[in-house]
């Protein structure tokens, strides 16, 4: 039995920007009898009870967007040989110019993705989701 909750504020004012807020709470429950029948003992525990998200973005003239994101995934247990995965947190940044008129949709944008640096997934050591930076060009027609 799977039970949560989410929940999401977003926020937008004039001079500072947008806040949206995410929080969500997991929880995985099962009898005993199937816990004792399990071939993965620990999927009570395979998702985070928390996650958390914290995203501000801005619009600037000349058409500027800059946008900061924190992101938090409380500890779990990767289920089919994965490690314990420690609680963390991720941030991200976005530099974007708006390319066009107002409205258009293409833009060219600079983006740092875990700027606290490296963090693990799965197994430890082994697949880590690494600090990356990249320019994108999105256009429309």
């Amino acid at each position: 039995r799977v039970r949560g909750a989410e929940v999401q504020l977003d926020w937008r004012s004039p001079v500072l920007g947008r806040f949206v807020l995410g929080y969500a709470h997991v929880r995985i429950k099962a009898d005993a009898e199937t816990l004792a029948e399990a071939a993965e003992p620990d999927f009570e525990e395979s998702v985070p009870m928390h996650t958390a998200s914290l995203l501000w973005s801005r619009g600037f003239g000349s058409g500027i967007t800059t946008s900061l994101g924190a992101y938090f995934v409380d500890d779990m247990k990767w289920l089919n040989d994965g490690d314990d995965q420690p609680a963390h947190w991720r941030y991200d940044m976005k530099v974007a110019k708006r390319l066009g008129k107002q409205g258009s949709s293409d833009e060219i944008a600079f983006t740092v993705q875990s700027l606290g640096g490296r963090y693990d997934q799965f197994r430890m050591g082994e697949y880590s989701f690494e600090r990356r930076a990249f320019v994108t060009l999105r256009l429309g027609w």
